[in-house]
C-alpha cells in the first residue's frame, strides 16, 4: 500500500482504523490484510456489519482532519454516496484543539514578512474558533481598527496531500472490483479540488469581496 505514498506511517494507520471500526470485510476484499499488524490479521472479522454509515463516520473521526472534510463534502452529495451515509456524515464536527499561539505568530510573521508588532497593536492569544484547516483570532491594527485573522494550521497542506495520495490508492483498489457501488475515483478527484480551494485563502477572500459588493448598500447585512 505504501508504494508511491510519501507518508508510510500514515498509510499503514488507515487500514488499522478501518479494522478497529468493523471494516474487516472491506480490508479483506481490497487485499489490504497484509498492511495490518500480525495480531490484527488473526482477529480480523470479515462479517459485514449492519450499521455501516455510523461505523464509517466514526472511522473518519478517528482518522482526523482530511477524512472529516471528506465526510462533510459527501454529506452534501447524496448523488455520490447512499443517502444513509450522507445523512450520517452531517454529524461530523470540524472543531479541533487549537494550535499554540507561538505557532500562530510564526505563520503571521512568515506570511506577512514583518514582525507582528509592526502591523498589529494587539492579537488575542485565545482563538474565537478552531477547525481542522485554520483558526481565527481577534486583533487590532495599528490604526485602531478591530479585525479578525484567519491562520492556517501548520502542516495541514502536507497532511491533506499525504491523505489524498492514500485515498487515490484506495479508490483504484475499490474500482478494480466489478461490483464497486460508488464512483471512488470521481469522489477523490472532486475532494482534491475542494481541498485545494479551501486551502487557498485568496479564493475565500475573493468570495468575501464579491459578497461585499453584492450587499454593500444593504442595511441588514454587513461585510
Amino acid at each position: 500500500m505504501a508504494s508511491g505514498i510519501a507518508d508510510v506511517r500514515r498509510a499503514s494507520r488507515v487500514p488499522a482504523v478501518f479494522a478497529k471500526h468493523g471494516f474487516g470485510y472491506f480490508i479483506h476484499d481490497l487485499g489490504l490484510r497484509m498492511h495490518l499488524p500480525f495480531h490484527r490479521r488473526l482477529l480480523l472479522n470479515t462479517k459485514k456489519p449492519s450499521d455501516l454509515p455510523v461505523r464509517m463516520r466514526k472511522a473518519f473521526e478517528d482518522l482526523g482532519a482530511t477524512y472529516i472534510k471528506l465526510g462533510q463534502l459527501l454529506s452534501l452529495r447524496p448523488d455520490l454516496v447512499p443517502p444513509s451515509f450522507a445523512d450520517e456524515f452531517k454529524k461530523l464536527q470540524d472543531s479541533v484543539r487549537p494550535f499554540p499561539y507561538d505557532k500562530v505568530l510564526d505563520v503571521i510573521e512568515t506570511d506577512l514578512n514583518k514582525p507582528a508588532h509592526k502591523i498589529f497593536s494587539s492579537i488575542d492569544k485565545h482563538p474565537v474558533g478552531s477547525a481542522s484547516v485554520a483558526q481565527v483570532h481577534k486583533a487590532r491594527l495599528k490604526d485602531g481598527k478591530d479585525i479578525v485573522i484567519k491562520v492556517q494550521r501548520p502542516g495541514i497542506e502536507q497532511l491533506f496531500s499525504a491523505d489524498i495520495d492514500i485515498m487515490k490508492f484506495l479508490a483504484r483498489q475499490i474500482e478494480k472490483k466489478k461490483n464497486a457501488a460508488i464512483p471512488a475515483t470521481k469522489i477523490v478527484k472532486e475532494f482534491e479540488g475542494y481541498t485545494a480551494r479551501e486551502l487557498n485563502f485568496l479564493t475565500e477572500a475573493g468570495q468575501i469581496a464579491a459578497f461585499y459588493e453584492r450587499f454593500k448598500d444593504s442595511k441588514r447585512i454587513k461585510v
